[in-house]
């Protein structure tokens, strides 16, 4: 296809949803969803870990269904919502997810890749070999110029990771397939918890959940994985669920009163450093006006897995109920919004979710990784003006996140229908300097036109 100079979409298992695989011109179409060869386990002493080399084809539940055979069973802790997604997807969007409180995005466990550049030029990168240095980077005889832009500090996945001493693999780590294709990765591993233990807090109205979010953040007995939100919309919609479809929804009842839930989950070495952290958990939520009686526990797999499903199931109820709507108005999409911001002005944050969507008189629902103080933002209109109204409201939310520090998208991408808020993130010139990467890599525009650019 360079040889002939036909661009390509690069698709993996297409559970992204900005439309990055979606073939939006005529141009060819690159599945790697079957791309699959053995994983490989290894210990690399480099890294002082376990690392294993898969295909970007693999699932992560195919990686998790072999780790967990392995000795010891080693744990890739990356935990998108959707456990379908293939490894080459998740390096090429940075996929996060709950349990990057605690450990972090893809980029963080990345220890090397294999690409295959728009000329076809095989590059086989490993972390920490190649840095860029003052901007100029060296990789396999080739000299790029890196640009420098600000990268806010929180979550983070709009654009390349670009700055003037940058590793050379994380240039393409988040890179959404606009810069090379990912033919192959090695993963670090960790050791797997051998305890895992939640709790899900229904709260009262009128509480302030972000003091609560901070309280068990920094607490030195809890040490959460992950702190997940959902508010008082977001039960509203499973609740009404639960009442149409009954225990076949998978939904257990619900409390009628709750302003919102917060979920914590913490690892643990044993059972009895769990036991610890849940009584912390408890006598955290007690000062802040959770009585254990509006709480619910959870330290087996099956336990756990019955709040995750509940997390799981509030995306698919609001896209069911779009999908219900758009027979009677064709176009008619929901508006999701995933914007980061720093710690220190979630509550500004927050205020602002309420303020804009109240005003604007939009269904909606919040939810997500509230300890990273990374919402989604899910807007369900119901006709043509209120579709009009809701880009609005997301257009201006995004605006303030930026304006406090914060990402436009913290783990969503760009992708093909987001590209308008490149600019809100980045000046013009910041602009310029990424749109030169690609360009140096993929001069005539062949990888994933359309995406970003």
């Amino acid at each position: 296809m360079a040889a002939r100079h036909e661009p390509v979409t690069i698709s993996g298992a297409r559970t992204g949803i900005v439309g990055g695989a979606v073939v939006a011109g005529g141009e060819n179409l690159l599945s790697l969803e079957k791309l699959v060869f053995p994983s490989r386990l290894a210990f690399q002493e480099r890294f002082g870990a376990w690392t294993v080399n898969a295909a970007p084809g693999m699932t992560l539940d195919a990686l998790r269904e072999e780790l967990e055979k392995a000795p010891g069973s080693p744990l890739f802790p990356v935990d998108p919502t959707e456990a379908g997604a293939s490894l080459g997807g998740m390096v090429a969007t940075n996929a996060s997810g709950a349990r990057t409180l605690l450990y972090g995005p893809t980029r963080a466990w990345v220890a090397g890749l294999t690409l295959v550049l728009a000329d076809g030029t095989i590059l086989e990168l490993s972390r920490g070999e190649t840095h860029a240095r003052s901007g100029e980077i060296m990789v396999q005889g080739r000299r790029f110029h890196v640009p420098s832009v600000r990268i806010p500090q929180t979550k983070h996945a709009v654009g390349y990771h670009a700055g003037p001493d940058v590793d050379a693999i994380d240039l393409f780590i988040g890179g959404e397939g606009t810069l090379a294709v990912v033919a192959g990765v090695e993963l670090l591993l960790t050791d797997a918890p051998q305890a895992v233990c939640g709790v899900a807090a229904f709260l009262r109205p009128g509480g302030r959940v972000e003091e609560l979010v901070r309280s068990l953040k920094h607490d030195e007995v809890v040490i959460p994985r992950a702190l997940e939100y959902m508010d008082s919309h977001s039960i509203a919609i499973l609740a009404a669920l639960r009442r149409e479809v009954g225990p076949r929804s998978g939904l257990p009842a619900l409390p009628g009163d709750a302003d919102g839930l917060l979920y914590v989950e913490c690892a643990a070495e044993n059972d009895r450093e769990a036991e610890r952290r849940l009584l912390r958990i408890s006598e955290v939520l007690a000062a802040h006006d959770v009585p254990a009686e509006r709480t619910w526990a959870a330290t087996s797999r099956s336990e756990l897995e019955e709040i995750r499903g509940m997390r799981h199931t509030l995306p698919e109820r609001i896209n069911a109920l779009i999908l219900q709507r758009r027979e009677e108005v064709p176009g008619l999409t929901k508006l999701a919004a995933d914007c980061a911001v720093p710690d220190e002005a979630l509550d500004r944050m927050m205020a602002e979710y309420r303020s804009v969507l109240d005003n604007a008189g939009l269904e909606h629902a919040v939810f997500g990784h509230i300890g990273n103080a990374h919402l989604h933002v899910n807007i369900l209109p119901r006709n043509a003006g209120e579709l009009a109204r809701a880009k609005e409201a997301a257009a201006s939310l995004a605006r303030t996140a930026v304006a406090l520090g914060g990402s436009v998208s913290g783990e969503h991408g760009i992708g093909k229908l987001k590209k308008g808020l490149l600019g809100l993130q980045y000046t013009p010139q910041e602009l310029d300097g990424l749109r030169s990467l690609k360009d140096q890599l993929d001069p005539a525009g062949l990888l994933n036109p359309g995406v970003l650019w």
